[in-house]
């Protein structure tokens, strides 16, 4: 029920505000959140709580874009992203230097013996995103089949076989990265990485704070980082505090000072007089005097006060220079603060300084992209225009290889570019982008993000009916390829799960054409809303509910002989949907039912070599045999015989055990048992 549950918790909390709802939300998933952040985190529990703090705040503000959504996925996905973008915020500058010993203990509790902690969630977020939520809910958040399927919109048994094909996939991506770990004992490993017990206290801490960050009670980020240091000061002079940041500094100096032992201000003060020395040298060495004692309140201003001396034209020849003389935690709390300063005033140069010099490495060896993300990001939002060509400049950059999410940084930042424009009036800046692309897939993986491939992107800006259907008409007035169509399909089916009101409203006012199109999205969807009831507290309450694909597919058909299609072509766009849509077993028995409609060859053979290539076996069934399972069903006759021969030639040769033992069972095609005796014979 955890997943049926919080929908409900969600939509009373989107509707009446409740905290009683919200806080339920917390308590069922902040322990598979605090989780994720503590191994993300190396165990550093400070940073952890304030990241779990984060998402929920996160939640908070986005709850009303959030219908269905897989809500577990959704925290997971954003407690990854937060994570791997704290070192950006100053409260995780100062808690990192100050958990050195919290490390040690916490991270023996996270890290298994086959020392997969560091590389779990990067794993994870290579996984489809239904295979991602599939483990996310069944073993993070140790839910049973039954609730997994149910959170899916699919069978127990359907969401049985989804997790045992997510643990295939999650095992051999651990083998690409050298680390062995077989599929059979992973679910047991990740059971071992599953939710840590919150405390009250912090549940308390974390609901105050998700309050306080929805838009009618937002602070600013200076509240935020001064929170700290002004304990006990009256909420007027808290106010004014965050007015101005040459005050804000007076103020946290001050009460530093009423408190700080004598001997310490002492101290302080003849560091102070040290710093006279504003050579790169002098500035460095102040940076590891900063660090080498207990951090404070003060700790991050008084990096401030030391970088404030570092000029932008040499931020290059200090950076170079530190590099072999801070820890990575050093370099982590002021690369990033130098490089936001060259940033406001010189992205280019800035921007391919970091790219060139690869300075996210020196700051992270293993998600060193996430800095020139950053900072792209940045630059994004104040200038789309000077940003984007700079990406198609440095297109072929060697770091524009390294992974980033999910695929590799190049496509990230284009997805971020879509997400930039695609909802904006003004759609030609986007049309030159794509044009300047260097090929159609690059372009195909830059709306990634808009059809549910990628954990984040353009989903939650569903605002309106216009700038929906833009959007959509902007996919579909693109050059014709190969993947135009199913993108255009996919955002509708993203665009039903997000906000299906908005959806049905753009669906009623289409015309023929476009209803079959966004008939496809819907069957496409794994939720629908369900009918509105009204709420204990006011108001109505929405239920979503799995998908019915009988109804969505018989609305599809109709709309697709209104459109004027012959009914073999709307049953060609029907299966396509359902390949994605159903289960292997549902899917094989719908294309036996219409067999002699549908012309699906390419997708079925492409299928089956899909499934070969994974060499992933579930219930004890070689990928082989399910590859083959697919090739049966091609109806020409040539490709079929041809296909099927040489996958079980592929099996004999590789497991001539699994061959003698299928090659005489029904699932395989009764009129090929001869030709595969044939073919087991020679490779003996």
């Amino acid at each position: 029920m955890m997943e049926s549950g919080s929908s409900q918790l969600l939509r009373q909390f989107v509707e009446t505000r409740s905290d009683e709802a919200f806080r339920h939300l917390v308590r069922t998933h902040a322990p598979m959140v605090l989780s994720t952040a503590l191994r993300r985190l190396a165990g550093d529990r400070a940073a952890a709580e304030d990241v779990t703090q984060e998402v929920f705040a996160l939640l908070a503000r986005k709850a009303g874009s959030l219908g269905g959504v897989v809500l577990a996925g959704w925290l997971y996905r954003q407690t990854c992203r937060r994570a791997s973008n704290f070192v950006r915020t100053e409260t995780r500058r100062k808690q990192r230097e100050t958990t050195a010993m919290e490390q040690s203990s916490l991270s023996q509790h996270h890290e298994s013996p086959d020392d997969l902690a560091g590389e779990l969630d990067t794993a994870m977020e290579a996984l489809p995103a239904k295979d991602r939520d599939a483990l996310v809910i069944r073993y993070f958040e140790s839910a049973d089949y039954s609730t997994v399927g149910r959170a899916l919109g699919i069978s127990e048994e359907a969401a049985r076989k989804q997790v045992n094909r997510a643990l295939e996939k999650l095992s051999a991506i651990f083998k690409r990265k050298g680390i062995a770990v077989a599929s059979v004992s992973l679910g047991g490993t990740l059971s071992g990485f599953g939710a840590v017990p919150v405390p009250d206290g912090l549940v308390s801490r974390i609901c105050t704070h998700a309050m306080k960050a929805t838009p009618a009670a937002a602070g600013s980020a200076w509240m935020h980082l001064l929170k700290p240091i002004l304990v006990g000061v009256a909420t007027t002079s808290l106010v004014s505090v965050v007015a101005t940041t040459v005050r804000s500094k007076v103020v946290a100096k001050l009460h530093a000072e009423a408190t700080e032992p004598v001997q310490t201000r002492s101290t302080r003060k003849d560091a102070s007089k040290a710093v006279e020395d504003f050579s790169l040298e002098a500035i460095i060495a102040e940076i590891k005097r900063i660090h080498s004692g207990p951090a404070n309140a003060l700790t991050a201003l008084r990096l401030n006060v030391a970088l404030e001396h570092v000029p932008n034209d040499q931020i290059a020849s200090f950076i170079r220079m530190a590099n072999d003389k801070l820890t990575p935690q050093e370099r982590a709390a002021t690369y990033e603060r130098l490089l936001d300063r060259w940033l406001e005033a010189e992205p280019e140069a800035a921007m391919t300084f970091t790219l060139r010099e690869n300075v996210g490495k020196q700051v992270d060896p293993y998600s060193g992209s996430n800095l020139l993300n950053n900072l792209f990001d940045d630059w994004l939002r104040k200038d789309a225009k000077a940003s984007s060509a700079w990406l198609l400049e440095h297109w072929e950059g060697p770091v524009m290889e390294d992974s980033a999410f999910m695929g590799s940084l190049r496509s990230h930042l284009s997805r971020s570019i879509v997400d930039q424009w695609i909802y904006s009036d003004d759609k030609q800046p986007l049309r030159d982008f794509l044009r300047s692309l260097p090929s159609d897939m690059d372009r195909k993986a830059a709306f990634d993000s808009m059809t549910g491939e990628t954990p984040w992107g353009s989903l939650n800006r569903f605002q309106n009916v216009r700038s929906g259907m833009d959007a959509y008409q902007f996919i579909r007035q693109l050059p014709d390829s190969p993947w135009k169509l199913e993108t255009a399909r996919k955002y509708l089916s993203k665009w039903m799960e997000t906000d299906p009101h908005v959806f049905e409203q753009a669906a009623a006012s289409a015309g023929p054409d476009e209803r079959f199109m966004f008939a496809l999205g819907r069957l496409g969807a794994r939720h629908i809303p369900g009918e509105r009831v009204p709420s204990v507290s006011g108001g109505f309450t929405v239920h979503s509910q799995p998908n019915d694909v009988k109804t969505t597919e018989d609305q599809a058909t109709q709309a697709g002989i209104e459109a004027g299609l012959q009914r073999s072509e709307v049953l060609d766009a029907i299966a396509l949907v359902l390949l994605d849509r159903l289960g292997d077993d549902e899917m094989c028995q719908w294309i036996d039912a219409h067999r002699s409609e549908i012309q699906i060859d390419p997708q079925l053979a492409e299928k089956a070599a899909d499934e070969a290539y994974s060499g992933v076996m579930i219930d004890n069934v070689p990928s082989e045999i399910a590859a083959i399972r697919w090739a049966q069903r091609i109806s020409d006759p040539d490709l079929r015989v041809s296909l099927c021969r040489s996958l079980f030639r592929k099996l004999s040769s590789e497991k001539p055990e699994d061959a003698a033992r299928w090659i005489d069972k029904p699932d395989m095609p009764q009129d090929l048992i001869g030709s595969f005796h044939s073919i087991m014979n020679q490779s003996r």
